[in-house]
Formats: structure tokens, C-alpha cells, sequence
């Protein structure tokens, strides 16, 4: 039995989200930004997100997020937004909020986008040492401007909590609640890119008092959004129910990879400029990647005599090839996410 007939025999591979990373470009320099691309002027064309999304079943595909670098610095950011409603697709953008306006958000509202705006403090003095100076006001601006106009409920935060502002998690809550947004997301730093070459560090011993602050506001009585945590819940490295649920990237340069964190090139499925989505989605190097991962726990030094190991599998895969190299090695990985299973089993006793 080769890895084709193990994976089709015991796993069901889906998705309905594809990420596009349409463009390079970006008008901030963010001191912890994964992509280590800034200064370079990459665009991935209309024609290619067109080719991709028509290569696969109109039923499947519900919903695209785009992304940059800044995606709303895209030249033909307006014809790929209506080329995908048009479609009947859910659009997402993920932003900075730097160029939203009145003019732009009519816009949005017309096409039924919902946006991200990253936001990494809820004062000035924390998040433009995280980001750039004059990144707080102008955020603040652009959240102000869409509750304003009324998009509010079709607009989220997102937050990457690191060691600069992991105790003001409740003050970014309270600023989420003020501009009534939808969602408010907290993910954790990956040291890749930026943030590896400006010396940003893990996050361990800090883990059960982030995730306890996260544990209390989720429970608020009074939350009217809902608020996405860290989870080790990972539908494509831990497979529920034997679906194994992808959120595909294309990159702005045309290549694929199986989430838009796994985006190291040595997992690259393929490339849209030669190959029909469809047919890299299906195809045995991301059947041989899925088999892989579902064994690396079983081949990794720390993982073997660990108690967690079977809550966390290992860690998550891309963190260890962003920092390593190697997916076999999780680097600072396994301590967060050891940590982090710990915490959810005691959580589980109480």
C-alpha cells in the first residue's frame, strides 16, 4: 500500500478558504512581521487568482482572505474584490488600515468585505514599538472611521501577543468593545522574518498567565464579538473525525503551500504559473507532506518521552521549519507548546 492509497483509505482532505498573499508591498515595517519579503515589489495578477479559483468546484470554495504585505496596495485590489463577489465568494482583507477612508470603506461595504486590522497595543507608547510610530493612530483612525460609517460588525482585530504586550491583553479588549467589532483574534509571535532578526524572543513561562487573561475575558458576561483564542485544536496537523481541513496559501508569487503558516519553500505543493490548483491539491508531494506530519511526533527526540505529546503532536510544524529548518526539530516551539498543553490539562481538572 504506498502513501496515496494510506491517506484516501484513512483520510478525507478538504477546505472551503483559500489565503491569497496578493502582494509584497506594504507601507509599514512592523519590527515583528513574519514576511521577510519588505522591499520588494511583488504582485500576484487578476489573471492568476482568476485562474485558480476557476480551477476548482464552484461548491467548494465559500470564502478568500487577502493578504500582503498591505493587500489594499494592490493596483487591481477593486477588480480582484469584484471578480470574487461576483463569484459569490466571502471576501476577507487583512490590514494595516492605513488607507482606509470614507471612499474606500463605501466601497467595502458595497462588495460585503470584512476586514482585519492588526493592532499589537492599545496605546501609542506599545504598539509603535511593536509596529512603526504613528501605527496606533492610524489604526485608531481607520477603527473610528468604520464604526462611523457602520462597518463595524464586518470588521475584526487581530493581535500577535509577544513579550512587549502580553499584560495589556485586557486593555486591547477593551478597545475591541469601544469600536464594537466583530472578532477580536490573538495569535502568537512566530520569531521568523522580522521579528527573528530583531531579536524578538519566545514566550513560555509567560503562557498561563496569557492564557488564563484570554480563559477570563472569553467568558465575559458582557462581550457582544466573539474572541478568537491560541488553540492547539489544528484541523490540518490534528486531523477531527479523519478530515483533514486545509487552509490553502498561494503566495505572491504563485506558489502553493497547505496553510499560510507552512509557507517555508522546501513545502511548496507547486506553482500556479504551471499547474492548475486543482491538480496540486490533490497531488501525492501534499498527500506525502499529510503523512509526514502525522508521524514526526514518533521521530522527534523531545516528543518521545513527553506526557503531551499526544495533545500536541509535536507542535506546530511550521513554527519548527521557520525556525529550524528542519520538521523534525520544533526549536523554541516546544516549549510553548508544551506549556500551553499543560495548561490545557489542568484547565480540563478543574
Amino acid at each position: 500500500m504506498n502513501v496515496n492509497d494510506i491517506i484516501n483509505e484513512n483520510f478525507k482532505i478538504d477546505f472551503n478558504t483559500l489565503f491569497f498573499e496578493i502582494t509584497s508591498v506594504c507601507n509599514s515595517n512592523c519590527t515583528h512581521c513574519y514576511n521577510s519579503s519588505f522591499g520588494k515589489n511583488y504582485y500576484l495578477e487578476l489573471g492568476m487568482i482568476e485562474k485558480a479559483v476557476n480551477s476548482l468546484d464552484n461548491d467548494k470554495l465559500k470564502n478568500v482572505i487577502l493578504s500582503g504585505g498591505e493587500a489594499l496596495l494592490h493596483p487591481q485590489i477593486w477588480e480582484i474584490i469584484e471578480y470574487l463577489y461576483k463569484k459569490g465568494i466571502g471576501i476577507s482583507i487583512l490590514s494595516n488600515g492605513y488607507l482606509l477612508n470614507e471612499f474606500i470603506i463605501d466601497r467595502l461595504k458595497v462588495f460585503d468585505v470584512h476586514i482585519q486590522i492588526s493592532l499589537d497595543g492599545a496605546d501609542k507608547q506599545i504598539n509603535d514599538m511593536i509596529r512603526e510610530d504613528g501605527s496606533f493612530e492610524k489604526a485608531y483612525n481607520a477603527l473610528s472611521l468604520l464604526k462611523q460609517l457602520e462597518h463595524n460588525r464586518k470588521t475584526s482585530i487581530n493581535t500577535v501577543i509577544n513579550y512587549h504586550n502580553y499584560n495589556t491583553i485586557e486593555n486591547i479588549y477593551n478597545l475591541a468593545k469601544y469600536f464594537d467589532v466583530l472578532e477580536l483574534g490573538f495569535n502568537f509571535i512566530q520569531l521568523q522574518g522580522s521579528a527573528s532578526s530583531n531579536g524578538y524572543k519566545g514566550l513560555d513561562t509567560e503562557i498561563k498567565t496569557i492564557l488564563n487573561e484570554l480563559e477570563k475575558l472569553y467568558n465575559k458576561n458582557d462581550i457582544v464579538k466573539r474572541i478568537i483564542k491560541p488553540s492547539l485544536s489544528c484541523r490540518f496537523c490534528n486531523p477531527i473525525n479523519n478530515i483533514i481541513f486545509l487552509t490553502p496559501l498561494i503566495s505572491y508569487t504563485g506558489n502553493v503551500y497547505a496553510c499560510e503558516a507552512f509557507n517555508n519553500d522546501m513545502f511548496s505543493l507547486g506553482n500556479i504559473n504551471h499547474n492548475a490548483l486543482s491538480e496540486i491539491l490533490s497531488s501525492m508531494k501534499l498527500k506525502q507532506i499529510l503523512m509526514i506530519l502525522n508521524l514526526r511526533k514518533y521521530y522527534m527526540g523531545k516528543c518521545r518521552s513527553c506526557f503531551v505529546k499526544d495533545i500536541c503532536n509535536g507542535g506546530c510544524p511550521a513554527i519548527s521549519v521557520n525556525q529550524t529548518n528542519n520538521i523534525f526539530d520544533n526549536g523554541n516551539g516546544c516549549d510553548l507548546y508544551k506549556n500551553f498543553s499543560v495548561y490545557e490539562l489542568e484547565r480540563k481538572k478543574v
